[in-house]
């Protein structure tokens, strides 16, 4: 459990949690929460395709269930720190700002620090990335940093037992950007508006710049000079890298839109989206982050997946899909538990939770 959290500063940028040794490090990854204020629908014509598509149920307080949800596994699994990988909201339907409020009073509400990245949907709100940055600085519990480089949202938290003189590891969050510009045929309002205030802000193709990935290694160069060693990672994004499909190839051969279960040497879950829009075609993201000594890399963004995969050295992840705004499966919605230990080891479990039917609606 935390025994001290010492804040961010200009001249200390990385936030420092220093943790007792009684039991492993928790992190709880939520993912895709996107919850929803119907009252922000753009148009009659969104309103309806969104009720008819999404809402299946006509269940309309899709945000009050995404927060019994996250309640249920804070109080299951008691976690040190959560992590938001994007999506937090659907900012289409959050032109007022309600949501982003109500996210960070239900996050506040838990006690644990928070830490959210940005994903594609959160970009979409009227009120602008800078106020969403303003919403989540004023919480008293979030660890958010916007950072000086490409995106909002790119910083780290250094993890330390209270046993150790140095740190047992580092959690590098980034935004991986991207926008669509609204206009889609399919979804009309759907997108970032040429009005948005903070239209110019916004990087609207999707992916890690070469200014994140140069912070990256400069941050995780700097942290290995003052350990006298190098300190292993964990990397928290939206969107999934380009080398996930390469370790699904290899491992699994896998074809594209054919699915699979992930089974071997300790690999888990499903790969049943198939999304041929990933970020870091190049690798030079991942070579760099794994080159400083990153050992998993988790995402979210493609709703249905949560394979696992060992490969190449390290772990490629998705968290499980919190909540069930937009689309879901039915058997996947729930968070994702990051055990680290003081020797830097790590295991990693999805638990999902209870079926949304069998919650009692206050």
């Amino acid at each position: 459990m935390i025994k001290e959290i010492i804040r961010a500063t200009d001249d200390a940028p990385e936030t420092l949690i220093v943790y007792t040794a009684d039991r492993p490090f928790r992190i709880l990854q939520l993912t895709d929460m996107q919850i929803i204020d119907l009252d922000c629908t753009r148009n009659p014509t969104r309103d309806r395709q969104i009720k008819g598509a999404y809402f299946k149920e006509g269940v309309p307080d899709m945000d009050i269930r995404c927060f019994q949800y996250v309640y249920e596994l804070a109080e299951r699994l008691r976690p040190d720190l959560i992590v938001l990988t994007g999506d937090n909201v659907y900012g289409e339907f959050d032109d007022n700002g309600a949501m982003t409020k109500k996210l960070c009073d239900r996050m506040e509400e838990i006690g644990a620090p928070w830490a959210p990245v940005f994903g594609n949907h959160d970009n979409e709100s009227r009120k602008g990335v800078r106020w969403q940055m303003e919403q989540f600085a004023k919480a008293p519990h979030c660890l958010f940093r916007e950072g000086n480089v490409t995106g909002h949202g790119n910083y780290a938290i250094r993890l330390r037992c209270a046993t150790s003189e140095k740190d047992t590891m580092t959690l590098y969050l980034l935004d991986t950007n991207g926008c669509r510009l609204v206009g889609d045929a399919w979804a009309p309002e759907e997108g970032i508006t040429e009005d948005n205030v903070d239209y110019d802000l916004i990087c609207h193709e999707q992916g890690i710049y070469p200014d994140q990935i140069a912070w990256y290694r400069d941050t995780a160069q700097r942290i290995c000079k003052e350990c006298q060693e190098e300190i292993p990672s964990l990397a928290f994004f939206h969107i999934p890298l380009k080398k996930y499909d390469e370790a699904f190839i290899q491992k699994y051969n896998y074809e594209f839109k054919k699915d699979f279960l992930a089974d071997q040497e300790g690999d888990f879950g499903i790969v049943c989206e198939h999304n041929s829009k990933r970020i870091d075609a190049d690798g030079a993201f991942y070579n760099m982050a794994r080159s400083v000594g990153t050992r998993g890399f988790f995402a979210g963004h493609e709703h249905k997946n949560d394979a696992c995969i060992h490969y190449d050295g390290v772990l490629l992840a998705y968290g499980t899909k919190t909540g069930t705004a937009t689309y879901y499966r039915d058997d996947a919605i729930g968070g994702t538990l990051i055990e680290i230990t003081p020797d830097s080891d790590f295991t990693v479990s999805h638990h999902t939770c209870r079926k949304r039917f069998e919650i009692a609606m206050s």
